[in-house]
């Protein structure tokens, strides 16, 4: 709306268009309460054409269906005082603004235009039935006097801009106008007509019915389907309007979007004759220009429908978010119905085959083999009514769901279909938000009986695959014993009840029973002492609980004998998710058990005997480093060039075990003298080993790029310390001349671990390379080019299976940078830390 004092300032200048007149007195009249219609009509009869015209108007309220209206007072009565008010205006500014002084202004086209949009408005409501029609005609007439008082107010700059548009887009005249004076012809339309006392929705009609897509009403309410016939109506008068080239290419879209209010072409067809020919008549009434027009029919005829006409407004609300597709049979005998039905459905990701009546369909019904049909009603050849009782009389087509499409929500006409075989009915205009709530539900219905379906024949196929089995297995079953009996595993089957239903001699043999039946119907309190048996008991319930396997490991008396046994215990599922008990195989791992104490002891042995050489070793070495260089210094001045160097070889050589034995001292330590597993923040821990780091990162210029999730982790402090400072140092020692070392450190979570990633454009891997990186004192690049002892990856590796995780490496080969990633177990339970995040 143009703003209040814009609009006063344009209002007080005199040139807004305003009633004059005869008008003017019928106007004031129509604003006294105690008027008479007797009044009223007096005035109008002082102007004769005045009169006829508001007669003919109330003819067409009454569209003849009682005696015509004759005389000013029966018009006055039928129409009312409001409507006579709103006509006589209406009337009145098309006769006092017939011609003007904006030269570029068509005012005779305006007018024609107008007339054309009131007539054609008029038919179509009472078409559809939807509203008044003396109030349609009043809003087709005036719908646009926007434009009209723009080329009175502004008669030299408005003429100027129709100039421009002229040789533009129709949706461009109004961005010229809010360009040139803050406001467009449909704003100030919406201000004169609230400035006239029209009601509220005759403003809002007035300022969208050119882009009713704006407008905010409800879909299928009675204000949205009032601003939706004036749009088909204005667009048909410009189509009307239009020269025959230009008129061929703007047909199709009214057809499309007549199509969606419900007017199919039958009916476009008769209202666009109906309303040319009553605008001819009106046209000679007001002395308006007019002209000779061709039959519409033929016009409808020769317009071609595509899909490529249709715009993105062509979507089902909710059709996203439809994951079940269904295969849809469209039955109509209306072409652009057709397309708009199906354009829907396929923007939905429906499979659609279109018929045009219901003999075709039943031809198509094997080859498309449809989950949904939508049939019109009306139909030549076989309607859809006749189309239901056919399909329903093969059972093949029994159970396939059927919309009616109807253009009366008759109770009679319903019931009728139903009888018929329609399982849903939907009235016409089709509502785009209630055909996708009722695909929805059809979707769901259809779901159901395909699952169904499926279901029987399932059954049916496990009925024939249960009597095979049952025969195999006869044949089987003593195999299967056989096999049982000879594993040297321990195998049994439990029920719920943790009663013995199966085992295998093996499990006998365990148990110091004679055979199986001793055991079988059983439980674990009838074998084992009451505290052992209580956990196998609670194992088994377990198991049944989680319905997961379970592994274990227990100790067990045999005599003074301690036996381990490793078990592990699933539960027994059936196809419906039933718990039928728990199996379960075991074994002895006595052996085993003892191997693995006798290593553990002997490696614990082997880092004590390292520790200790790697610590004594280094008092002697120091002491030879030292008197090396005592002795080099008393015979300097004996020493020539090559003795020096001899003894230069000779420290240079201690000084590097020296090194190595310090290193092999730290590796030693690994796990053994650090600080205890405690809960830390990684990024901390990060930001630790960075700030040892800063002044090699900064001489080599590196650029560090730090990205992931940084969880809490349960690890020891200073050996987490060493692990990031050793990768990210050796990302930045390294690299390649003359190239700007680039590094990313990569950290994220899932499930219950950790990975810690260190990438690098450095010098690379020979693949094959790879497997030598975490050994001890293993080097790949030389010791002149990068210095170093060549234990700190094998630190790293020690490190990860400390925490018991794992470490690697990635390169694509020399000169192509290289990836090392750890990863270490985090138990979930403990969350003492927020997780960070950094990009």
């Amino acid at each position: 709306m143009v703003s209040n004092s814009k609009f006063e300032e344009i209002k007080a200048s005199g040139h807004l268009p305003t009633p004059k007149g005869v008008a003017l007195q019928v106007i004031q009249l129509t604003h006294k309460d105690d008027v008479t219609n007797q009044e009223i009509a007096h005035a109008i009869k002082s102007d004769p054409a005045l009169s006829s015209r508001i007669i003919k108007v109330a003819n067409a309220r009454v569209a003849y269906q009682t005696r015509p209206v004759v005389s000013v007072v029966d018009a006055v009565a039928v129409l009312g005082l409001s409507s006579v008010r709103q006509l006589v205006l209406g009337l009145s500014l098309m006769e006092s603004n017939r011609k003007g002084t904006c030269q570029q202004f068509d005012y005779q086209g305006f007018w024609g235009h107008s007339l054309l949009t009131a007539i054609t408005a008029q038919n179509l409501v009472l078409h559809s039935g939807i509203g008044s029609a003396e109030e349609v005609f009043i809003l087709g007439l005036l719908g646009q006097v926007g434009a009209l008082a723009m080329a009175t107010a502004y008669p030299q700059d408005y003429g100027r801009i129709l100039g421009v548009a002229a040789t533009q887009a129709d949706s461009e005249l109004a961005n010229l106008e809010r360009a040139e004076f803050g406001f467009d012809h449909n704003q100030l339309t919406q201000s004169m007509v609230a400035d006239w006392g029209m009601p509220r929705v005759f403003q809002e009609v007035a300022l969208h019915h050119e882009n009713p897509e704006q407008a905010h009403f409800t879909e299928g309410g009675r204000d949205w389907r009032l601003l939706n016939m004036l749009h088909i109506a204005d667009y048909f008068s410009r189509v009307c309007l239009a020269k025959g080239s230009h008129r061929r290419k703007m047909i199709s879209k009214l057809i499309l979007i007549a199509t969606r209010m419900g007017v199919e072409l039958e009916a476009l067809a008769r209202l666009g004759d109906k309303s040319v020919h009553e605008w001819h008549e009106w046209c000679k009434l007001c002395g308006i220009r007019s002209q000779e027009l061709p039959e519409f029919a033929d016009v409808l005829k020769a317009a071609p429908l595509t899909p490529d006409m249709l715009d993105a407004g062509s979507e089902l609300p909710g059709a996203a978010d439809t994951l079940y597709k269904l295969r849809i049979l469209l039955v109509d005998d209306d072409r652009a119905v057709l397309l708009l039905l199906k354009a829907l459905l396929e923007n939905a990701g429906h499979a659609v085959v279109t018929a045009s009546n219901g003999m075709e369909a039943l031809s198509l019904l094997e080859k498309s083999t449809p989950q949904l049909i939508i049939t019109d009603w009306i139909m030549p050849r076989m309607d859809g009514i006749e189309f239901c009782k056919a399909l329903r009389q093969n059972p093949k087509w029994r159970n396939t769901y059927v919309f009616i499409l109807t253009a009366q929500e008759s109770t009679d006409r319903l019931v009728e279909a139903f009888e018929a075989g329609a399982n849903d009915y939907m009235t016409k205009p089709i509502n785009q938000r209630v055909l996708g709530a009722r695909l929805r539900a059809v979707q769901h219905v259809v779901h159901l009986q395909e699952d169904m379906e499926f279901d029987r024949q399932q059954l049916h196929k496990f009925a024939d695959e249960l009597a095979a089995f049952n025969h195999r297995l006869r044949k089987s079953d003593v195999s299967m014993r056989a096999i049982l009996d000879n594993s040297p595993y321990m195998v049994w089957l439990k029920d719920t009840e943790g009663r013995y239903v199966k085992v295998n001699k093996a499990y006998v043999d365990y148990v110091r029973r004679k055979d199986a039946q001793q055991v079988i119907g059983k439980t674990d309190f009838d074998l084992w002492p009451k505290e052992l048996a209580g956990k196998y008991r609670a194992d088994d319930a377990k198991v049944i609980a989680s319905r997961e396997q379970l592994h274990t490991e227990d100790p067990s008396l045999d005599g003074d004998m301690v036996h381990w046994v490793e078990t592990f215990k699933t539960p027994v599922i059936d196809e419906n998710g039933n718990v039928l008990g728990t199996t379960g195989f075991a074994r002895d791992i006595t052996e085993r058990k003892e191997f693995e104490a006798e290593l553990k002891r002997s490696n614990a042995e082997l880092e004590q005997f390292s520790y200790a050489v790697s610590h004594d070793m280094r008092q002697p070495l120091r002491m030879i480093s030292s008197y090396l260089q005592l002795l080099e210094r008393s015979l300097a001045g004996q020493l020539d060039n090559e003795k020096r160097d001899y003894f230069n070889f000779a420290i240079e050589g201690a000084k590097r075990i020296d090194q190595m034995l310090v290193a092999l001292l730290e590796y030693s330590r690994i796990g053994r003298m650090g600080e205890p597993p405690t809960w830390i923040d990684s990024r901390a821990a990060l930001d630790e080993a960075l700030q040892f780091l800063q002044p090699t990162i900064t001489e080599a210029q590196a650029k560090l790029n730090i990205v992931g999730e940084w969880p809490p982790i349960l690890v020891s402090h200073d050996e987490i310390l060493r692990l990031l400072q050793n990768l990210i140092g050796n990302a930045v020692k390294y690299r390649i001349a003359g190239r700007t070392p680039e590094i990313t450190v990569t950290s994220e979570t899932s499930k219950n671990e950790w990975r810690l990633c260190v990438a690098d454009n450095g010098v690379g891997i020979i693949p094959d390379q790879i497997k030598r990186l975490f050994q001890v004192f293993q080097r790949l690049q030389s010791r002149e080019a990068y210095e170093g002892t060549g234990i700190g990856l094998a630190l790293c590796r020690k490190i990860a299976e400390h925490h018991k995780g794992r470490i690697w490496a990635e390169s694509a080969g020399e000169g192509k940078g290289s990836r090392f990633c750890v990863v270490l177990p985090v138990p979930q339970e403990e969350t003492i830390f927020n997780t960070g995040k950094t990009t």
